[in-house]
């Protein structure tokens, strides 16, 4: 692992709003090497509004994510994910696996 692709994890605490409705779904995510790939992406998600828990692992190539569909949709985590990516040094994309 290069030492440049190290990343730490944000830490999130949801807000109300984001926890009045939750709705998991299950993404299957492809590009990741590392564990830091992992957080990279778990980061990524994280960031958004809406998103009040992602749980990302890389040996299963899958993100866990928990979220309020009222303020964001699910083609936007998947965005989020791809633009974990977008550094020039990764490529990241993901799917809807489980709904």
């Amino acid at each position: 692992m290069n030492k440049d692709c190290y990343v730490d994890p944000i830490q999130k605490t949801a807000t109300r709003e984001e926890r009045e409705s939750v709705k998991q779904i299950l993404l299957t995510v492809r590009g990741m090497g590392y564990s830091n790939c992992a957080i990279r992406v778990h980061n990524s998600l994280a960031a958004l509004k809406g998103v009040i828990n992602a749980h990302v692992e890389f040996t299963t190539e899958t993100a866990e994510v928990e979220f309020n569909p009222h303020i964001v949709a699910i083609p936007t985590l998947i965005d989020a994910v791809a633009e974990a990516g977008r550094d020039g040094r990764h490529a990241y994309s993901a799917a809807l696996l489980i709904e």
